[in-house]
């Protein structure tokens, strides 16, 4: 009996706290009789079902440009109209009812039992001037309280075309000179709609469909540049927020991440536009700061080369590793963009070169590994290139020595290994 009661009193309480408007004005008062729950198995007692109308009533009342009635002398009315029993009466029976209780609509619901965790859900909404039914909704729901009030909600935003969580109404605005269609309250766009921009629009736009609160994007929703450019993704107080992808006019994707306050902000990934032939990048992922490439990120070059690192203010700043299109890694640290310091780079066949770089070049002493590390060749590079001497050191002995200029090898001179005595 609990069970049936709480059931009861969740579909009617839920229903009947929305605001319908069914064509007439926001400023009218809508008079709404309301009827006991239809319980054609007779098992609810008159003491439960007071109740509920008086919950009815109660929540009726409290909404702006309501007033709800709950009379006593409705049974007998609704009894010789057989109204209690099954719900059907003509439309002259409705209009005479209707005008009995002083009543615009009139408003009823029911309950069945599918099986032991399961309800059907019906309501309606009777129409006393036209005596014709107005709208009628049905839902499935589980018996879990929460399961149940959830439906509850949507069974009424079916019922009453009203949004049941906001209060909003569907229907069309003008805002600012620009056409809404969707849900609305108090003349601001509010729940799901769109809006088309006038092309006097300063930002460009063209349109945007999705979620509004208050008259701004809240929520999930998409916004069209006049470009053809779009965003697809999360917002909050009518700026980009959360998760979000920005789309080119042709559908490949520019941006795909975290967004705060309409800035590019936590992880994401950008595909810079191949068909800009000045354009030296393809793609970076990695870490935003309001906008700008900050922290750990790879970058991906046209030319195949990929650095992998830190970044500062969007370039290259930090701890990083560039791996070069022949197979090359250079590990550095980076400043204003460029390799600074001691480095290291490792050759695909296994060998690797310690150096030092001013200015992005490598300059002074540096020592090249031949693969295992044994064998090995010390010099020194200018603005880049070797220059100089460069001796070669084999098996522990100096073996040869050359001398670059420019990075071009100019002489090369075998030491012969000496005698044992």
């Amino acid at each position: 009996m609990k069970q049936r009661l709480m059931i009861l009193m969740l579909i009617t309480c839920v229903i009947f706290s929305s605001t319908p408007l069914w064509g007439q004005k926001s400023s009218d008062i809508k008079r709404i009789a309301i009827l006991e729950a239809i319980d054609k198995d007779g098992k609810v007692p008159y003491g439960l079902k007071l109740m509920i109308r008086s919950k009815l009533t109660s929540v009726i009342t409290s909404t702006p440009g309501y007033e709800g009635y709950d009379r006593v002398d409705y049974k007998s009315i609704i009894s010789e109209h057989e109204f209690q029993r099954t719900g059907m009466v003509s439309d002259d029976q409705i209009k005479q009812l209707g005008a009995m209780v002083g009543a615009d609509y009139i408003l009823t619901a029911e309950v069945a039992y599918l099986n032991d965790t399961h309800v059907f859900l019906s309501a309606n909404i009777l129409n006393v001037e036209t005596g014709r039914l107005e709208r009628t909704a049905n839902i499935e729901s589980g018996t879990n309280v929460n399961e149940l009030e959830k439906n509850c909600r949507i069974l009424a935003g079916q019922l009453l075309d009203v949004n049941s969580t906001t209060g909003a109404i569907s229907g069309e605005l003008i805002v600012k000179g620009n056409r809404y269609i969707g849900e609305y309250k108090d003349d601001k766009p509010w729940g799901h709609g769109e809006m088309y921009f006038s092309n006097s629009d300063a930002d460009k736009r063209k349109s945007y469909n999705g979620e509004w609160v208050n008259g701004l994007f809240e929520g999930e929703g998409t916004l069209v540049y006049n470009n053809g450019q779009a965003y697809v993704g999360s917002w909050s107080s009518g700026m980009r927020n959360g998760k979000g992808t920005e789309y080119y006019a042709n559908g490949d994707i520019i941006y795909q991440g975290e967004w705060s306050n309409d800035q590019r902000h936590g992880k994401g990934k950008v595909f810079f536009d191949q068909n800009d032939i000045k354009e030296t990048c393809v793609s970076y992922d990695g870490e935003w700061i309001n906008g700008i490439r900050q922290g750990d990120g790879i970058m991906i070059y046209k030319n195949g080369d990929k650095y992998e690192g830190e970044w500062f203010n969007n370039i290259r700043q930090g701890k990083g590793k560039l791996i070069y299109n022949d197979g090359r890694k250079l590990t550095v640290n980076w400043m204003a963009d460029k390799p600074e310091g001691k480095g290291t780079i490792y050759y695909p066949d296994g060998s690797w070169e310690t150096l030092n770089f001013e200015n992005g070049l490598a300059n002074g002493a540096a020592t090249y590994y031949y693969k295992g590390g044994n064998d090995y060749e010390k010099g020194s590079y200018v603005n880049g290139k070797r220059d100089g001497k460069w001796e070669v050191y084999q098996s522990g002995r100096n073996s040869w020595t050359f001398r670059y200029k420019d990075g071009d090898l100019k002489l090369k001179v075998y030491h012969k290994p000496k005698k044992k005595k």
